[in-house]
């Protein structure tokens, strides 16, 4: 059975947001799952995400993104070369 939805019922994007709010949060203090703050979804959920953005490589793309961001506002080139190592060898 389908569940009515509700105005206050926040839309995939809202979600995604606060589940990342919540993993940059879980990362940042290194706390256990199980102590995140409560106005976060439930942290099995977060977990899940976790897990699920790990393997299937949204955090090295999250990460490559933010990078390459950062560099070109800083007038660099998007991808590092010291060393010969880039993204786009990996």
């Amino acid at each position: 059975m389908t569940r009515k939805g509700y105005d206050t019922d926040l839309n995939d994007a809202e979600w995604a947001l606060l589940m990342v709010t919540a993993l940059f949060s879980w990362e940042r203090t290194g706390c256990q799952w199980r102590l995140l703050p409560t106005d976060f979804p439930h942290w099995t959920s977060v977990h899940s995400y976790f897990d699920q953005w790990t393997n299937d490589g949204t955090w090295r793309r999250i990460n490559d993104a933010i990078r390459q961001q950062v560099r070109t506002q800083a007038r660099r080139g998007p991808e590092p070369t010291a060393g010969g190592w880039s993204t786009v060898n990996v």
